[in-house]
């Protein structure tokens, strides 16, 4: 076996039936379903791995994790505390945008990719750093091991994601490829015009390639001029959505011009610190809008948590994605259908606050929900 196919390999190996069973148990999704979203998650992980370790510094430090870790043989043997930093050490300030685009090309929720990936990188690490136990991996060993695993990645990880890591593209793999076989056709040409022809041929496929991806637009000009090239104008920057207090729904809801989607925000609904137990008075507000809902039956809710930046990043996600289900479960314990409610968690990732004051992170600690009516 390949040397850049081996980590994926055994990664594939440690997956056994009881394993995806239990990932499917987690998530509740069936097995098929389950391998699919694994096929997609896996890739991530190695590839946030290879990233990490595409400097000296970074792969010094999965060698300290990893060494520090220690073999993880199943789900279960997997504490809150090892998962947190192992996936922190990992994607450190990304955490945020994996989730989310494995979510968008899983179809899975926030809690429930967090929870895969916080079982899927421990496990993954611990096969890695058997490697490095095994041979005496130093960091400078581990960045050539590394390196010769990314060309085996493309194509599986979620296209949404290659733009995180730095890494090949499909598109690049294949002007690579495109250029390699061109290549392999210049040494077995004895002609020097035709060898002359190939690599020009290379080097304007690799050209067009290069300005497709920066973005430049390119004039054609007369023969021997020099190529301009011409900056695309920046485009214009969304506006910022509007968030209305909770107060304002019901006018919203009965307006023929107000629009069809709207972001409130919570105001009197708040949860003890760092659990999902809501304080007393948390349901007036839970009912006023379970209220609307059964007056209004068509429309639909988005639920969104989200915290201050204390704590690690995984942490404040898993903690968002909870209170945002625990919302959904009390709209639900008062007639509203599971099928009309959304819930996500959104972590630290959009403070509306500073979080440099007490104030400041009591504010971004909120829930928010975007209410489609029809």
């Amino acid at each position: 076996m390949a040397v850049s196919e081996s980590l994926f390999s055994s990664t594939q190996n440690l997956l056994s039936p009881d394993i995806v069973q239990k990932f499917s148990s987690e998530i509740q999704r069936p097995i098929d379903k389950t391998k699919v979203i694994l096929k997609s998650i896996i890739p991530t992980v190695l590839m946030g791995i290879i990233s990490k370790g595409s400097t000296p510094e970074g792969a010094e430090s999965l060698v300290n994790l990893a060494n520090k870790q220690g073999p993880v043989v199943s789900p279960e043997s997997i504490n809150q505390n090892q998962s947190t930093e192992v996936v922190n050490g990992i994607f450190g300030s990304n955490i945020n945008n994996v989730v989310t685009n494995l979510g968008l090309s899983t179809g899975l929720n926030s809690g429930s990719i967090t929870k895969i990936l916080g079982m899927v990188t421990p496990m993954i690490m611990s096969v890695l750093g058997t490697k490095i136990k095994s041979e005496k991996l130093n960091a400078s060993g581990l960045m050539n091991f590394l390196g010769q695993q990314k060309s085996s990645l493309v194509g599986m990880v979620p296209a949404s994601l290659s733009g995180l890591f730095g890494g090949l593209t499909g598109a690049s793999a294949s002007v690579s490829s495109t250029a390699g076989a061109l290549q392999d056709q210049i040494s077995k040409k004895s002609s020097w015009g035709k060898v002359g022809l190939a690599a020009l041929v290379a080097l304007g496929l690799l050209w067009w390639f290069n300005a497709r991806q920066t973005g430049v637009k390119i004039i054609p000009t007369a023969p021997r001029a020099i190529t301009q090239f011409q900056a695309p104008a920046p485009a214009p920057a969304p506006a910022p959505e509007v968030t209305q207090a909770l107060s304002g729904l019901d006018n919203f809801m009965s307006s023929p011009t107000a629009g069809l989607v709207k972001r409130f925000r919570f105001e009197h609904l708040n949860f003890e610190m760092g659990t999902t137990a809501l304080v007393p008075g948390s349901e007036v507000e839970l009912n006023q809008i379970a209220a609307t809902l059964k007056n209004y039956p068509a429309a639909t809710v988005k639920i969104e948590g989200f915290t201050d930046n204390v704590g690690p990043t995984l942490n404040n996600l898993a903690l968002s994605t909870s209170r945002a289900l625990e919302v959904k479960n009390e709209l639900m314990a008062r007639g509203i259908e599971a099928g009309r409610i959304e819930a996500t968690g959104v972590g630290s990732a959009s403070p509306i606050a500073t979080n440099t004051t007490a104030e400041g992170r009591a504010e971004n600690r909120r829930i928010e929900l975007i209410i489609k009516r029809q």
